[in-house]
């Protein structure tokens, strides 16, 4: 039985050009290609949202056949779990000062200029994680900014690690990768 068989041209699509970024943008890293790195965060989001059409495609065809779909409409829901879940750390990180710290410690990294060359764009769509806190005792936080750095002579993907202490009113670069 082919599962793709019964389903539909656009969603075989969406699937196909999801899967093109994906293989384009590791490809590009490997080979040293300098153009359009974040084809596999755009990749990665055509893909689930391939991957869920292609279930709401199965639940339709399970339906007129009388048959559940249960493990169809579970998948469905992790999917859209994790999309809004993106979406917000999508959000979040930009709108963040630990952000603003990493950015300005890549522009400002002699080190990375000498590598990359004179620095000319970061990620349109940065990733990490941020944990910020705030008690009785102040605020304080940690995060893990993830970039891609643009230099006129090359591409590199960057991790900032940033930390809050209660301390300390503004966050602090403890390293990168």
């Amino acid at each position: 039985m082919n599962i793709f068989q019964d389903i539909n041209k656009i969603t075989k699509i969406v699937l196909a050009v999801g899967a093109a970024l994906l293989v384009f943008g590791y490809l590009a890293r490997t080979t040293d290609f300098f153009f359009f790195w974040e084809s596999t965060a755009i990749g990665w989001a055509i893909l689930f949202l391939g991957t869920i059409i292609f279930l709401w495609d199965k639940i339709k065809i399970k339906k007129k056949e009388n048959r559940k779909s249960i493990i169809e409409k579970v998948g469905i829901g992790f999917l859209v779990f994790g999309l809004f879940t993106k979406a917000g750390i999508l959000f979040k990180i930009p709108n963040s000062e630990a952000y603003k710290i990493a950015i300005e410690y890549v522009t400002n990294n002699k080190e990375l200029i000498e590598e990359i060359g004179t620095i000319q764009a970061t990620r349109l769509m940065p990733s990490g994680g941020i944990q910020e806190n705030t008690d009785a005792l102040g605020s304080y936080g940690a995060a893990q900014v993830d970039l891609l750095v643009k230099g006129n002579k090359r591409y590199k993907e960057v991790s900032v690690v940033v930390t809050k202490t209660v301390d300390k009113s503004n966050w602090e670069v403890k390293g990168s990768k």
